[in-house]
């Protein structure tokens, strides 16, 4: 009885693992991922490819994951855990303030553009995930310029974290536009 496999089993085996080793897959670093964005970007905001990194790398799953979709959903999560803490803080102020309705005008008004923009993220990471990125695409544009349209409504209170905040949503649709597209 012979113990060698027949030539038929071993080109078979030496096609799929041709093929397997061969296989198309999209990978990338934080690094990779904030450079391409950087190359790519044309309009403002211009952040800065250190900001991203430095940004996305908050998440400490970022660097066990190699997949453009898991980033999105990373720079979404952390999109969101900031636009919360800063419409925190405008929730906080708009307790606090008292007798001045034009003060009290204008955190309404900011405080409705981070209260839309937090409820669209957390519908925009389900339709990640269900790979619905049309509508990601859609329901996302919008809310880029949430943070800014605060920074003019309610100028000089929350530039810093309005700045930041508006960066990271463009890295969030930026990563979404680019590599889920």
């Amino acid at each position: 009885m012979s113990t060698t496999l027949p030539l038929a089993a071993i080109a078979v085996f030496l096609v799929l693992l041709f093929h397997h080793h061969h296989l198309h897959r999209v990978e990338a670093t934080v690094e990779d991922i904030c450079g391409a964005l950087i190359n790519r970007r044309t309009t403002l905001p211009k952040y800065s490819k250190s900001f991203c990194v430095t940004t996305l790398k908050e998440d400490p799953s970022s660097a066990s994951t190699a997949d453009p979709k898991s980033f999105a959903r990373i720079a979404i999560k952390l999109s969101l855990t900031k636009g919360s803490i800063v419409d925190n803080k405008i929730a906080d102020l708009i307790q606090n303030t008292k007798n001045d309705t034009e003060k009290l005008d204008r955190l309404w008004l900011c405080r409705k553009e981070y209260v839309n923009m937090v409820g669209t993220l957390y519908d925009v990471d389900d339709d990640i995930k269900e790979n619905n990125i049309a509508e990601v695409k859609k329901i996302l544009a919008p809310q880029v310029g949430a943070p800014i349209r605060c920074e003019r409504k309610y100028p000089k209170h929350f530039t810093k974290e309005n700045i930041a905040q508006n960066y990271i949503m463009s890295i969030s649709y930026d990563i979404i536009d680019i590599f889920l597209s």
